[in-house]
């Protein structure tokens, strides 16, 4: 992998309080609660809950694509 695709994924990773040492099973663990976290906020009254849900749930799709 390119050096900058590497240091993206290190962001998404530490974005997601996920170490970037996990194995990949782990990852996929912990995206999934995460993913569960903010699905069930999507529909939230706050508007700040549910942008940050949306906002949240972009980013485990990019950390799903670079497993």
């Amino acid at each position: 992998r390119p050096k900058s695709q590497q240091k993206m994924d290190s962001a998404i990773w530490s974005q997601l309080l996920i170490p970037a040492s996990a194995s990949k099973e782990r990852k996929k663990l912990m995206l999934m609660e995460k993913y569960n976290t903010y699905r069930a906020r999507i529909n939230h009254p706050d508007l700040e809950k549910r942008q940050e849900a949306e906002r949240m749930l972009e980013l485990i799709a990019r950390a799903n694509k670079a497993l």
